[in-house]
């Protein structure tokens, strides 16, 4: 597999070969990819914070720091409370590809995991602060 690396960086393309099914013969392919926040933003998809996710199945924090079924909109807002810039784009989780789902982009605070336990833990405030509203 060839690999050439072209442009700038804010985007890279990369030529691949593909084995073309009806055609018998390799294609190439750009693929672009953008290195706009590579270092300094990470993508957040809620399987990462989930509890009930096994480590298979994508979890990257213990069971500890982890929330139960964290929702898009739960993290964009613990996310805005640790004035991390969320964003939330429509993508496909690569180990669900059949699943329709979101993820979110935020700023990076120190190494992805410490990221990623921050969040929870806002999300796990977020959570009480609204039972305690819900029971008062």
């Amino acid at each position: 597999m060839s690999h050439r690396f072209i442009g700038s960086d804010a985007a890279v393309e990369v030529l691949v070969p593909l084995k073309a099914l009806r055609v018998g013969r390799s294609l190439w392919v750009a693929l672009y990819m953008s290195r706009e926040y590579r270092g300094r933003r990470i993508v957040v998809w809620p399987v990462y914070i989930d509890s009930t996710a096994s480590r298979g199945e994508g979890r990257k924090i213990s069971l500890r720091d982890a929330v139960r079924k964290p929702r898009v909109e739960e993290i964009v807002e613990a996310a805005k409370r640790l004035g991390l810039n969320p964003e939330v784009e429509e993508a496909r989780y690569p180990r669900s590809w059949w699943e329709n789902t979101r993820r979110v982009i935020v700023d990076k605070m120190g190494s992805k995991l410490a990221t990623l336990k921050a969040l929870a833990t806002e999300l796990r405030k977020l959570r009480e602060e609204k039972r305690r509203l819900r029971h008062a």
